[in-house]
């Protein structure tokens, strides 16, 4: 899949991304059952990865037509 999106529109997403990354990790913390746990930890890890590609990735320019 491939997507197009403009500066400011990925570093809003990123910002998003971030928070819930935040959030995520502080449910991990206070999580008691370790199947939870262990889901939680990798969907932390799949966001990781998907913040990394973001941050790699360049924004698509818009030209004039």
């Amino acid at each position: 899949m491939e997507l197009h999106i403009t500066a400011q529109e990925k570093e809003l997403l990123a910002e998003v991304l971030r928070q819930h990354q935040r959030e995520l990790m502080l449910e991990i913390s206070h999580a008691a059952h370790h199947d939870f746990k262990v889901a939680l930890r990798d969907r932390a890890r799949l966001l990781e990865e998907l913040l990394k590609r973001l941050d790699a990735a360049e924004p698509a320019v818009k030209r004039a037509s």
